[in-house]
């Protein structure tokens, strides 16, 4: 799975809109649907927060090596 993949999957899983994660982390809404469409990664200080917001590890954000 991507990581793109693995966003919308936990976002979904929680029942979270785009625009509520968006403002959870304190981003724009267009900005998570650039990475749920994959066509940007986030930073790791945005990787993180976007982890809290969706109360995952980090880790099970990033796809398998």
């Amino acid at each position: 799975m991507t990581f793109a993949e693995l966003l919308a999957n936990a976002r979904r899983a929680r029942g979270i809109t785009q625009r509520q994660l968006a403002a959870r982390v304190g981003i724009t809404e267009a900005t998570i649907c650039l990475y749920e469409r994959g066509n940007r990664l986030p930073k790791i200080d945005r990787l993180l927060r976007l982890a809290g917001a969706l109360n995952v590890d980090a880790a099970e954000l990033l796809p398998p090596k």
